[in-house]
Protein backbone atom coordinates (compact mmCIF):
# COMPACT_ATOMS: atom_id res chain seq x y z
CA UNK A 1 0.00 0.00 0.00
CA UNK A 2 2.77 2.41 0.89
CA UNK A 3 4.51 1.69 -2.41
CA UNK A 4 1.30 2.41 -4.33
CA UNK A 5 0.95 5.79 -2.59
CA UNK A 6 4.54 6.65 -3.45
CA UNK A 7 4.08 5.58 -7.06
CA UNK A 8 0.86 7.58 -7.40
CA UNK A 9 2.50 10.75 -6.01
CA UNK A 10 5.48 10.27 -8.31
CA UNK A 11 3.21 9.97 -11.34
CA UNK A 12 1.39 13.17 -10.36
CA UNK A 13 4.56 15.21 -9.79
CA UNK A 14 6.78 13.83 -12.59
CA UNK A 15 5.10 15.83 -15.38
CA UNK A 16 5.84 19.07 -13.51
CA UNK A 17 9.56 18.33 -13.52
CA UNK A 18 9.45 17.54 -17.22
CA UNK A 19 8.05 20.98 -17.96
CA UNK A 20 10.94 22.83 -16.34
CA UNK A 21 14.17 23.30 -18.26
CA UNK A 22 17.40 25.21 -17.75
CA UNK A 23 19.53 26.90 -20.39
CA UNK A 24 23.29 27.14 -20.64
CA UNK A 25 25.10 30.31 -19.55
CA UNK A 26 25.57 32.50 -22.64
CA UNK A 27 25.86 36.16 -23.52
CA UNK A 28 22.86 38.08 -24.78
CA UNK A 29 23.34 39.12 -28.40
CA UNK A 30 20.25 41.31 -28.75
CA UNK A 31 17.07 42.31 -26.97
CA UNK A 32 13.77 43.13 -28.64
CA UNK A 33 10.47 44.44 -27.23
CA UNK A 34 7.11 43.99 -28.86
CA UNK A 35 4.29 46.51 -28.48
CA UNK A 36 2.76 44.61 -25.56
CA UNK A 37 6.02 44.95 -23.58
CA UNK A 38 7.25 41.36 -23.92
CA UNK A 39 11.05 41.21 -23.85
CA UNK A 40 12.72 38.80 -26.32
CA UNK A 41 16.34 37.90 -25.54
CA UNK A 42 18.30 36.51 -28.50
CA UNK A 43 21.31 34.23 -28.83
CA UNK A 44 21.80 33.02 -32.41
CA UNK A 45 23.45 29.72 -31.39
CA UNK A 46 20.42 28.82 -29.25
CA UNK A 47 20.05 28.80 -25.47
CA UNK A 48 20.72 25.06 -25.11
CA UNK A 49 17.69 24.08 -23.01
CA UNK A 50 16.62 20.45 -23.03
CA UNK A 51 13.62 20.14 -25.33
CA UNK A 52 14.42 23.26 -27.36
CA UNK A 53 18.23 23.44 -27.52
CA UNK A 54 18.17 25.54 -30.71
CA UNK A 55 15.63 28.10 -29.47
CA UNK A 56 17.23 31.45 -30.25
CA UNK A 57 14.69 33.48 -28.26
CA UNK A 58 14.10 33.40 -24.53
CA UNK A 59 11.32 35.74 -23.50
CA UNK A 60 9.90 37.51 -20.47
CA UNK A 61 6.23 38.50 -20.45
CA UNK A 62 5.40 42.18 -20.03
CA UNK A 63 5.68 43.85 -16.63
CA UNK A 64 8.04 41.38 -15.01
CA UNK A 65 10.49 42.69 -12.46
CA UNK A 66 13.54 41.00 -13.98
CA UNK A 67 13.52 42.69 -17.39
CA UNK A 68 16.06 45.23 -16.10
CA UNK A 69 18.45 42.37 -15.22
CA UNK A 70 18.44 41.27 -18.83
CA UNK A 71 19.10 44.82 -20.03
CA UNK A 72 21.99 45.20 -17.59
CA UNK A 73 23.45 41.82 -18.62
CA UNK A 74 23.40 42.95 -22.26
CA UNK A 75 25.13 46.24 -21.40
CA UNK A 76 27.87 44.58 -19.32
CA UNK A 77 28.22 41.46 -21.51
CA UNK A 78 27.54 39.24 -18.48
CA UNK A 79 26.53 35.64 -19.13
CA UNK A 80 22.97 34.62 -18.30
CA UNK A 81 21.08 31.36 -17.92
CA UNK A 82 17.36 30.85 -17.56
CA UNK A 83 14.95 28.39 -16.00
CA UNK A 84 11.55 27.99 -17.56
CA UNK A 85 9.88 25.99 -20.28
CA UNK A 86 10.04 25.48 -24.03
CA UNK A 87 7.10 27.03 -25.81
CA UNK A 88 8.21 25.47 -29.11
CA UNK A 89 11.47 24.91 -31.02
CA UNK A 90 12.21 28.66 -31.25
CA UNK A 91 10.95 30.18 -27.98
CA UNK A 92 11.83 29.57 -24.33
CA UNK A 93 9.56 31.09 -21.64
CA UNK A 94 11.66 32.49 -18.75
CA UNK A 95 10.51 31.94 -15.18
CA UNK A 96 13.88 32.54 -13.49
CA UNK A 97 17.02 34.41 -14.59
CA UNK A 98 20.59 33.84 -13.39
CA UNK A 99 23.42 36.29 -14.15
CA UNK A 100 27.18 35.65 -13.85
CA UNK A 101 29.55 38.57 -13.35
CA UNK A 102 31.47 39.51 -16.52
CA UNK A 103 34.94 38.04 -16.76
Amino acid sequence: MRFNSYLASLLLVAPLYGMAAETQYKTIEAIQYDTSGTLYIRNESGWGAAGCANAIYAYLPANTNVQSLAMQALATKAKVAFRGSCLNAEYFLINYIMVKAPE
